[in-house]
């Protein structure tokens, strides 16, 4: 009888710590969730800070439109758990002038959407630089010179090598070099370029900012095409695509242009454009930093719809070849750049945290048709299923 009691005690003890685990885990998906939500209402609000005066007068017509707020209602009741915040969505239709119950929130793309698309418990090992030339080798990348892991330096054939092999490496190129965080340099993050002759520099960047950059990766400047250079030739102007598998098969979703301006060395400060499927530039651009709509670009004065991407068809093609190997993801954003040959060259791509608001700036609703067969087998709780 004393060994049956010592079971059940054992056993309730077991429930209760799992019981607790639970709480505690869901109590910190909460808190994770209340920190996103703050960071992307501070997007929003800055967005908003922007081009307040110019929208001001949409915002009081779209509020207005109540035809436009029952579908949008009946959307997110139907498809986003209940969602009721319109702020995204008036943000959208009023900048673009497409009036759609069907663009998606940042926030629930980011809290809900993208965690049942992509598992994001692999996203890094993915993400990383260094692991490119491993999955993609038979797809163009930028020419890799030197890797730096964990305080060791490393060939691009993942051999280690010395500070003074390293020296030589740098020395004995021309072009200029781009040294990159391995992770996290989206939107030109962390990006710094250095000149032939300044490999010094470049090595004391380096030990300077290992907390910053415990991993980096040294690459050659793309050679872009002429087409792209002539509109802004600052920076390495990149093709942002976006790919999604639905039922096993790899679809293009939308694409844009990202345009360096003013004395960018990235296209972190610049303009963004839509592109077609036939890879022609739609004729408004919007400015990153404002989100002031233009046709010309201020450095070149180009019109924004004269610019067709040079072999958009191989671009897309590429995305989706290479996209077929990340098996627990569905949804991809791929930068890429064209270079002088016209081939396409695999900047980076993008799993977690992608970003959908400047993509449906550009283009519109996320996924478009495809939107209902996306979202109808989510059975999204936008309050409890974190």
């Amino acid at each position: 009888m004393e060994k049956e009691l010592i079971k059940i005690n054992r056993e309730i003890m077991k429930n209760i710590a799992s019981g607790l685990n639970k709480i505690s885990s869901y109590v910190g998906k909460i808190n994770k969730k209340k920190r996103r939500d703050r960071e992307l209402q501070e997007c929003f609000d800055q967005i908003r800070l922007h081009s307040a005066k110019e929208l001001e007068e949409q915002m009081e017509e779209y509020r207005s439109d109540e035809a436009h707020l029952n579908k949008l209602k009946e959307f997110n009741k139907r498809f986003l758990g209940g969602y009721n915040n319109i702020g995204w969505n008036m943000l959208l239709c009023t900048q673009t002038g497409i009036m759609s119950e069907k663009f998606i929130p940042e926030d629930v793309f980011v809290n809900h959407i993208e965690p049942r698309l992509n598992n994001v418990h692999h996203a890094r090992s993915f993400q990383e630089k260094n692991n490119y030339d491993t999955i993609f080798q038979d797809i163009r990348r930028p020419e890799t010179l030197v890797r730096y892991v964990n305080g060791t330096y490393f060939n691009a054939h993942y051999e280690h090598i010395s500070l003074e092999e390293v020296m030589n490496i740098l020395a004995s190129h021309d072009n200029p070099l781009l040294l990159k965080p391995t992770l996290f340099s989206g939107r030109g993050r962390g990006i710094e370029i250095f000149q032939s002759g300044q490999e010094e520099e470049l090595i004391n960047f380096i030990h300077k900012n290992k907390s910053t950059h415990y991993s980096s990766i040294v690459q050659s400047w793309v050679n872009q095409h002429p087409e792209l250079a002539k509109v802004y030739s600052g920076s390495v102007n990149t093709l942002k695509t976006i790919t999604l598998r639905i039922d096993g098969e790899i679809v293009h979703l939308m694409s844009r242009l990202n345009f360096g301006g003013g004395t960018s060395h990235t296209d972190k400060i610049g303009y963004i454009v839509g592109v077609n499927e036939e890879g022609q530039a739609q004729v408004i651009a919007f400015n990153k930093q404002t989100l002031k709509k233009q046709k010309i670009h201020n450095d070149s004065e180009i019109a924004f719809g004269s610019i067709h991407v040079p072999s958009f068809d191989k671009a897309v093609s590429m995305c989706k070849k290479a996209h077929q190997r990340l098996l627990h993801f569905d949804m991809v954003s791929w930068d890429i750049a064209i270079d002088s040959e016209g081939v396409p060259v695999l900047i980076e791509l993008n799993i977690k945290s992608q970003g959908i608001v400047q993509m449906q700036l550009t283009n519109g609703p996320l996924f478009g048709e495809h939107t209902e067969k996306i979202l109808q087998n989510m059975n999204l709780n936008i309050y409890f299923n974190i």
